[in-house]
């Protein structure tokens, strides 16, 4: 592997399988732009082209394919494939406010010779991580699957009319009937959330950089600097539990989000929990009414709260009602 002054992967070897060669270009905004592989088939250029907002919008092939892809503010949608041939476009659903993936719709030139499959649905299989290991068909039949390294290098996979029989676990012996759909699906490409298989390459697009299976980590350092972590270069600490969607800065999703905090002062600490519970209401109730964005975010996740929070018989201070056991249970949610 050779870097750059820059500290970005410009050069890279692999011996395992069939040696391959990658030779990389950045543009002036430290984006991956071209890619250069050399193998025992040949030599093959990609391209990549990128949005104001630094997503990738397209990928080029050549001279004979290339794929758009579409978002939702910074999450992949829908990916559009071209060639010779036609185009097909594949539109993906998530898991709610997640990058987790739930369905794939697939529409376009390899499901038009049946009409009844024209528009195929399949579903994902995710691990803990919401790494894709399984995608079904609405029959259930098996179309894809793979079994992965530690850090999301996939080790076996198999798809379309190559996946006749579901295996088990120890990834040989075939249990059930075999598959009998119509629809050869496109190569599943979603990995680790927020990630993207190039196959040309063999690195994962992960939003702001590209993420390489092979050692674990980034190609290029982080591009918000030392507010992404100490290590420039760090996928996560531990891929199972942890995500980095954006390819900034990694996180749990487990732990909660904070939406509102109240910080209680000095002279109020040795009062009642009732009272400090009254005080973080009517910071909370402030907070509504002079955040609109709080407000909206609130009474989507808590349907209900901005009214309760904007009631007139709310006591601020002193003991609180009866009734507002039930309000202070959405405050406690919110802090």
């Amino acid at each position: 592997m050779e870097c750059d002054a820059c500290g970005r992967l410009v050069r890279k070897l692999s011996g395992h399988g069939p040696a391959t060669e990658l030779t990389l270009e950045y543009d002036d905004w430290n984006q991956l732009k071209t890619v250069v592989t050399k193998d025992r088939l040949g030599i093959a250029t990609t391209h990549f082209e990128y949005d104001a907002f630094g997503r990738r919008i397209r990928k080029l092939n050549g001279s004979y394919a290339s794929t758009d892809f579409l978002w939702d503010g910074m999450r992949l949608v829908q990916e559009t494939y071209h060639d010779r041939q036609g185009e097909e476009a594949l539109t993906y659903l998530y898991e709610s406010n997640s990058y987790v993936p739930l369905a794939r719709i697939d529409q376009g030139k390899a499901a038009a010779n049946d009409a009844d499959v024209r528009d195929a649905v399949y579903y994902f299989h995710n691990d803990v991580s919401g790494l894709p290991e399984e995608l079904t068909d609405a029959g259930g039949e098996l179309v894809w699957q793979a079994r992965y390294k530690v850090w999301g290098n996939a080790v076996q996979e198999e798809w379309g009319t190559h996946v006749a029989q579901r295996l088990t676990p120890t990834w040989g012996v075939a249990q059930g009937a075999a598959r009998t759909s119509a629809h050869v699906p496109r190569p599943q490409n979603l990995r680790f959330q927020g990630q993207y298989l190039d196959r040309e390459t063999g690195l994962h697009y992960n939003t702001f950089r590209f993420y390489d299976p092979d050692i674990g980590r980034f190609i290029n350092p982080d591009p918000i600097g030392l507010l992404g972590g100490l290590n420039f270069y760090q996928y996560a600490p531990n891929p199972v539990g942890w995500i980095d969607p954006f390819g900034l800065a990694s996180y749990d999703p487990g732990v909660y989000d904070v939406h509102f905090e109240a910080r209680l002062p000095k002279d109020m600490y040795r009062l009642t929990d009732a009272e400090h519970f009254s005080e973080g209401n009517r910071q909370l109730h402030y907070a509504i009414k002079n955040d609109p964005a709080l407000a909206s975010a609130l009474e989507a996740r808590y349907p209900g709260i901005v009214c309760e929070c904007n009631s007139n018989d709310i006591q601020f201070m002193g003991t609180t009602k009866s009734r507002s056991d039930d309000w202070i249970i959405p405050v406690d949610k919110s802090m």
